[in-house]
């Protein structure tokens, strides 16, 4: 044990211990050339064959805003110490010990930095698997940003091996490659970066929810709770912490991707507020200027025939029916002709079949409908500006 004063490699002096990891006793130092608080974790023992000076090397080698530095590496004796930045602030589980009542934006923020340091993590050659990924292990700075800490467990070098785990937070892998270390050779079945996806799902699932999950008895999914988070949200790290980890994301950039799309579902009910009483102004408009113009446009077929027709298409667009796409495509594809000296009609019901495919997930026949709208709007600038801006949030 590091006495309080005591100086290492003349350049560290040790302020105190303040815990003890998963893998060694852990101090506060001064880093006395430069000048600053610094973190000296010493390594048991028993755990040195398992953490060489290259997989430190790699670890000094990540510069990410939200994981400390790794600075050296020493031998003194039988101790080996690895040396990081001091992170100040505050760790998940005391926070939540706290009683503090986390905002949403605040907790959902700190999810998706964490997410972009796995996918920092796992793109590295060798990818870097945390492995110990838990509330104690996520520190929320005086900048209100996360900051993973804590490499002490394997990289993707050594993902058959297990040196220590959290098993509240560990994947159901990292506890199965746990009992076999113990009871019987293994089998080659390998972590990778979908045990790291499950401890960040489990950590969160905790501060959401106050339960601790586990894998040995059945979790209860946060999208089957009260809380006050997104829907999508909950589904995202339920799906992250699925027991097979084929039914979790295929890797932390699918992670990425699903947080990132995720406005798109959480503001689909606002959006279709807007939409519909958009429509419906939308409606009052297109019947004027359709009694203006279907007498011009309808020289195939009979006035009554086509007003009748297009009053149907656009009824059908501002209710919602899911006959509604079917019938602006049959009135397109009938009237091409007449449609083609009305290019203002063919203007609207395009836009309204823009509207039923981004209502329906359609995303990019969304846009490719709000683009040719646009087009047809000659003199109509503020339809235009409009389709542009549907075509803008249908990418």
């Amino acid at each position: 044990m590091l006495q309080q004063n005591q100086i290492l490699d003349q350049t560290y002096q040790i302020i105190n211990e303040i815990g003890e990891g998963g893998i060694g006793k852990v101090y506060l130092a001064w880093h006395l050339r430069l000048e600053k608080y610094v973190v000296l974790k010493q390594i048991r023992q028993s755990s040195i064959n398992e953490y060489t000076r290259t997989e430190v090397d790699i670890l000094k080698s990540l510069h990410h805003p939200n994981l400390p530095q790794v600075y050296d590496f020493i031998q003194m004796g039988d101790s080996v110490f690895t040396v990081m930045d001091y992170i100040e602030g505050m760790d998940l589980e005391n926070l939540k010990k706290t009683g503090y009542q986390i905002p949403q934006d605040d907790l959902i923020r700190w999810f998706k930095q964490l997410t972009d340091v796995l996918v920092y993590l796992h793109s590295r050659n060798p990818a870097v698997i945390h492995s110990d990924i838990k509330p104690a292990n996520i520190i929320i700075t005086p900048q209100n940003d996360a900051v993973l800490i804590d490499f002490n467990v394997s990289l993707s070098r050594q993902t058959d091996t297990v040196i220590g785990l959290s098993l509240d937070y560990a994947s159901p892998e990292q506890i199965t490659l746990m009992q076999q270390q113990l009871t019987r050779p293994l089998t080659g079945m390998g972590l990778d970066g979908r045990s790291d996806i499950y401890s960040l799902c489990a950590s969160f699932y905790f501060m959401i929810s106050g339960i601790k999950p586990s894998v040995f008895y059945e979790t209860t999914p946060l999208v089957s709770m009260e809380n006050n988070y997104p829907e999508v949200f909950c589904q995202i790290i339920d799906k992250g912490m699925a027991i097979e980890r084929e039914e979790r994301f295929r890797d932390s950039a699918e992670l990425k991707k699903s947080l990132d799309t995720m406005w798109r579902r959480t503001a689909a009910f606002k959006r279709k507020l807007i939409l519909i009483f958009a429509a419906g102004l939308a409606g009052i408009i297109i019947v004027a200027v359709v009694l203006f113009t279907a007498i011009k446009g309808a020289r195939e077929r009979s006035h009554g025939e086509f007003i009748s027709e297009y009053n149907s298409c656009i009824e059908a667009v501002n209710s919602g029916s899911s006959s509604a796409i079917m019938e602006c495509l049959n009135f397109l594809n009938n009237n091409k002709e007449a449609l083609e000296k009305e290019p203002s009609i063919k203007a609207e019901v395009l836009s309204g079949l823009g509207e039923c495919y981004y209502n329906s997930g359609r995303y990019e026949e969304a846009a490719d409908k709000y683009l040719e709208a646009a087009g047809l709007y000659s003199n109509n600038l503020t339809a235009k500006r409009a389709c542009y801006s549907r075509v803008i949030l249908s990418y």
